[in-house]
């Protein structure tokens, strides 16, 4: 039991080959890619057709509208997307992000690369809360003016009616981005794993 933590440990503490250090330089240009990106689509109209769509970018809204502006449910929506504008710490999160892999690319072991990948997810989980919580006090802020209400899920997901407007959520080419680098992240986990236990037996058999 402890050879076996104590290999873990060494393992933990084995430098990058370059597999790994591929692979987060990947990670790193697909974080850059999703700042040019929307993260999340969002499209709300009235009654009588009016609306707009909304690009959710990391750092900013794009909100395109279609009509005339006279219907009133949908003047309402225009207005209140200001509530879903990104604060910036979504965009400053992911340039963190990108360092402590250019760091880990660069100087890391296998245990940098596993504390990049949890910081990572937890950095994902709560942007995601985040960024529903905002959906839903926008959601709710609309409620009053009908007798519909939403979920936080199809808020975010799918389509549903609040306050008389028609209201679809569906993720962007962003999120999908930002998917894939946690995909990345594990496959070079995984790769220099395997690698540092390899050289670790290699090492026991040449003791041995």
């Amino acid at each position: 039991m402890n050879m076996k933590i104590e290999r873990s440990g060494r393992a933990l503490e084995m430098p990058l080959d370059s597999g790994p250090r591929v692979l987060l330089l990947v990670a790193i240009a697909l974080v850059l890619v999703s700042y040019a990106i929307p993260l999340w689509n969002l499209s709300a109209w009235g009654p009588d057709g009016e609306g707009s769509h909304v690009s959710v970018y990391s750092y900013t809204l794009g909100i395109h509208s279609s009509g005339e502006g006279l219907d009133p449910s949908a003047a309402v929506v225009n207005a209140a997307w200001a509530g879903v504008e990104p604060s910036g710490w979504i965009a400053i999160g992911l340039a963190a992000m990108a360092l402590l892999f250019l760091r880990a690319a660069l100087l890391g072991t296998t245990r940098s690369l596993v504390d990049a990948f949890v910081l990572y997810v937890f950095f994902g989980v709560a942007s995601l809360w985040s960024f529903s919580l905002q959906l839903f006090r926008f959601a709710r802020h609309l409620a009053p003016a009908g007798s519909g209400g939403a979920s936080m899920t199809s808020v975010l997901f799918g389509a549903s009616k609040i306050g008389g407007v028609e209201f679809v959520g569906s993720p962007a080419a962003g999120a999908w981005t930002l998917t894939a680098v946690g995909l990345v992240l594990v496959a070079a986990l995984l790769v220099a794993w395997k690698s540092a236990r390899e050289e670790l037996s290699v090492d026991c058999l040449v003791a041995g």
